[in-house]
């Protein structure tokens, strides 16, 4: 992370955008670094976290975080290094008759990336059956976990109501509301990593991608059309599977970087119409060397 804070006291390219068109003037938006002008290649990691808590302690109560911090432009963004990729092999598709082993993986972790996917639902007033997926990360390996298989189902709803295990992903409120139909019960440990940048002085949700190049420097592929196919007719194709696997794995190493870089994100307590995953306000305390899977 060295790299990423040392890129802080530069002024963002020309090709990176603020995320807030409306209002005042980014501080070092019109500067330029080392190469080209439109040369996106030093990871964009949010301002220094002094400031970032400063302003967090500061600002009123209902109050929004200011000013807004640069974004890379869609064409920058395309044209960053690809996020390195999980081996074929570290993807694990969950079955009766490994589900002990995988279990015995998990269960002393205390953190996972998480994600679900589920059909998608093109008709008003269709409902949606979801998840038929669920995805668990460490920082080795992915589980994918179908909600098909009455064993997995059940493995999935231990693992939910364990408070031990912190599951972080980004964009869960939809997923936690299904979680909560199919189970009858809040899950537990969700951190929605979307509200943890948001503490940090990003106004909207960065969502997995953006938030990729902003931590890491690097360009997350997340296709469309994978997105939005029936994850309920399984066996999964192979694309699937990666997409999948990467959406929680991509989670989990973003959780891993913001907590070496000083961050201290917890889940918030179960609440019917509570936010999850938000930093603590109490302290984002520099916790060096600190690992998501410890």
């Amino acid at each position: 992370m060295t790299r990423q804070i040392a890129w802080l006291l530069k002024p963002p390219p020309a090709s990176v955008q603020p995320e807030d068109a409306g209002g005042g003037a980014v501080p070092g938006a019109g500067g330029a670094v080392e190469g080209t002008p439109d040369d996106v290649r030093g990871p964009l990691v949010p301002m220094p976290l002094a400031a970032a808590q400063a302003r967090m302690v500061a600002r009123p109560r209902k109050g929004r975080a200011q000013p807004p911090h640069p974004l890379p432009s869609p064409e920058a963004l395309r044209r960053l290094p690809p996020f390195e990729q999980l081996p074929d092999e570290a993807i694990i598709w969950v079955t009766p008759d490994n589900l002990a082993g995988v279990m015995d993986e998990i269960r002393p972790l205390r953190v996972v990336g998480f994600d679900t996917e589920s059909r998608p639902v093109f008709v008003r007033g269709q409902s949606q059956d979801g998840p038929h997926l669920v995805q668990l990360a460490s920082h080795e390996r992915a589980w994918l976990f179908s909600m098909l298989e009455p064993a997995c189902v059940a493995a999935v709803g231990e693992l939910l109501a364990l408070p031990s295990l912190q599951k972080v992903g980004f964009g869960l409120a939809g997923d936690r509301s299904q979680l909560h139909a199919r189970f009858g019960r809040q899950p537990v440990g969700l951190v929605d990593l979307d509200q943890t940048w948001r503490a940090l002085g990003y106004r909207s949700s960065l969502g997995i991608r953006m938030a990729m190049a902003v931590t890491f420097g690097c360009y997350f592929e997340k296709s469309k059309a994978i997105g939005k196919s029936d994850w309920s007719r399984q066996p999964l194709t192979q694309a699937q599977c990666r997409y999948a696997a990467h959406d929680a794995w991509g989670a989990f190493r973003i959780y891993v970087a913001l907590c070496e870089h000083g961050v201290k994100i917890q889940a918030d307590p179960v609440r019917s119409t509570g936010r999850s995953g938000t930093v603590a306000r109490t302290g984002m305390r520099r916790t060096a060397g600190q690992r998501g899977d410890e």
